[in-house]
């Protein structure tokens, strides 16, 4: 019996986990579980304006999906592949500053 209801359990989870992804607009909790963060660090996020945020009735604050991914790739790393189609251009261009 306690395997069938570890079984439940995580199909539960991946029901949850799939529907999620299928929303548009997240709340605080749902938010700190996409972006692996404490719901203390969103509401960080928030406060200090970085990430965008709505509150249509004043109190429960909503977060959209694409708010999230934009926050997730703000600082994006490049690869070395881009860093030298960059400096080819920039070579072509008569070498201006970096």
């Amino acid at each position: 019996m306690n395997a069938i209801t570890q079984e439940l359990l995580a199909i539960k989870s991946l029901l949850v986990t799939q529907m999620m992804y299928t929303k548009t607009f997240f709340s605080v909790p749902e938010t700190a579980g996409y972006l692996n963060l404490s719901e203390d660090a969103v509401y960080k996020l928030m406060s200090s304006r970085k990430l965008e945020h709505s509150k249509p009735n004043g109190k429960v604050a909503y977060i959209q999906r694409a708010e999230c991914d934009r926050y997730v790739r703000q600082n994006t790393i490049r690869t070395i592949e881009e860093i030298n189609q960059e400096a080819a251009q920039r070579i072509k261009k008569g070498g201006r500053s970096w």
